[in-house]
């Protein structure tokens, strides 16, 4: 329990003084120093409300911070705050919250800066608000706005300790008396109260955040994912995300062979329906999450290759793409030239590669006249240049399916990753790599 005097210093002291500031009062510089200027802001807040006029914070005072701060639409970064953990706390949603606050870097908050919160009514105890079961038919997830008397008092009779909580609950149809707090990643109960009196009756009931899990992921991939993954350290702090980047064909015979792999996300069908004939795939987890297109590229510098067709002239030598067996690339592109007439005449000027970005590489450094490779893979080169979009209607169209392995040990991180991917924010990001973004 906070409890603040003169003489404190600290990130309380910082949350208390830009508190103050924004209410109106007059503390000194926001240093986390609790000086005499300070204590006289504490004392006019605490006359102009009510409370009992002292140079002590007390949770009382707090409180009553925490309320007029909530009024305002502001709120104060406090230690070990994350754009989510506000999100939850304040039962808005994270895109909102990251809307709202254009130019604040998500990853980078600081103790004691202030963002603006969304306008959100939130109902008290008595109008809680149903809308769906968490866990079972016996539960209904509410909004609630609530003071819980804490059963240890600290600071002595005649003082009343109090804390404000806002986030998900919820209730117990059959026994009215008793609230829960639903943890919103594992869906099991985190905290029981008991409603006459709110005190707290249990201890953390929760079971521990599975911390790792591995997401296997074609190489063109590699560039979304990798921001997404400071995106979602947001929202999963306890979470450790490792990821393995490779030809899809390569990552499909790792996880056949027992790979520890919790999630799957292929840049070919074939891959995948190939895991699932084995029975590797969580039921119903697969989905399509992505689209994309087949590209040729050369490098910025040679002027030889302007249409598919000069491929098959002398000046063209060399042409990379991904060995058709295990790269999904390579075999789009089999097809394509196969239909285009071009495959046979072209054979003996390939050279194949193991991946796309090895493909990409073999371009950006001459090793290689031409190659073929995703849109995305070519739009993060500064060094290539796209000659032609393979006709869509000579291949089979390019997806990136997904899908949980059954033998993950992490099931529900791993879907909640997934959904994440799907969300609308991923998509955004995915777009911004070039990728296509699929209705689910």
């Amino acid at each position: 329990m906070r409890t603040l005097c003169q003489g404190a210093t600290g990130a309380d002291v910082i949350e208390l003084q830009s508190t103050l500031l924004i209410l109106g009062y007059n503390p000194e510089e926001i240093d986390g120093i609790f000086g005499v200027k300070t204590a006289s802001a504490v004392i006019q807040f605490q006359k102009d409300n009510g409370l009992f006029p002292d140079e002590v914070v007390g949770p009382i005072t707090w409180g009553y911070l925490q309320r007029l701060i909530a009024s305002h639409q502001i709120y104060i970064i406090q230690p070990g705050d994350t754009f989510y953990k506000i999100a939850l706390a304040f039962g808005i949603p994270l895109s909102e919250l990251l809307a709202i606050n254009v130019g604040i870097e998500p990853y980078e908050l600081r103790v004691g800066q202030m963002i603006q919160l969304p306008k959100n009514d939130f109902p008290t105890l008595d109008g809680m608000i149903h809308s769906g079961d968490p866990t079972n038919a016996n539960f209904a997830r509410v909004k609630v706005d609530i003071n819980l008397v804490l059963p240890d008092n600290p600071l002595g009779e005649g003082c009343i300790p109090f804390a404000s909580y806002r986030g998900l609950y919820a209730v117990d149809r059959e026994n009215t008396q008793k609230l829960y707090v639903i943890d919103p990643l594992s869906n099991r109960i985190k905290w029981e109260f008991t409603i006459d009196g709110n005190r707290p009756i249990s201890a953390d009931l929760s079971q521990a955040y599975p911390t790792e899990i591995t997401v296997s992921a074609a190489a063109s991939l590699q560039n979304s994912l990798t921001e997404l993954q400071k995106y979602y350290a947001l929202i999963a702090p306890n979470l450790k995300l490792n990821f393995n980047f490779g030809a899809s064909g390569a990552l499909q015979q790792q996880i056949e062979q027992g790979a520890p792999v919790d999630l799957f996300i292929s840049a070919g069908k074939v891959q995948m329906d190939a895991l699932e004939e084995k029975h590797l795939l969580v039921n119903d987890s697969r989905i399509i999450l992505l689209g994309n297109d087949l590209v040729l590229i050369s490098g910025n510098n040679h002027s030889k290759i302007t249409s598919l067709e000069d491929l098959t002239k002398a000046t063209v030598s060399r042409i990379s793409i991904g060995t058709p067996n295990t790269v999904p690339a390579g075999q789009y592109a089999q097809t394509a030239l196969t239909n285009l007439k071009l495959w046979d005449s072209l054979q003996p000027k390939f050279v194949l590669a193991k991946d796309v970005t090895s493909v990409l590489n073999y371009v950006e450094t001459g090793h290689a006249d031409a190659g073929f490779v995703y849109h995305t893979d070519a739009q993060g080169s500064t060094q290539v240049k796209v000659i032609a979009v393979v006709p869509a209607s000579s291949h089979q169209p390019i997806i990136y399916p997904a899908a949980v392995i059954s033998t993950t040990k992490n099931q529900q991180a791993a879907r909640n990753f997934l959904n994440y991917l799907q969300s609308p924010e991923a998509q955004q990001v995915f777009a911004r790599y070039g990728f296509k973004t699929l209705e689910h």
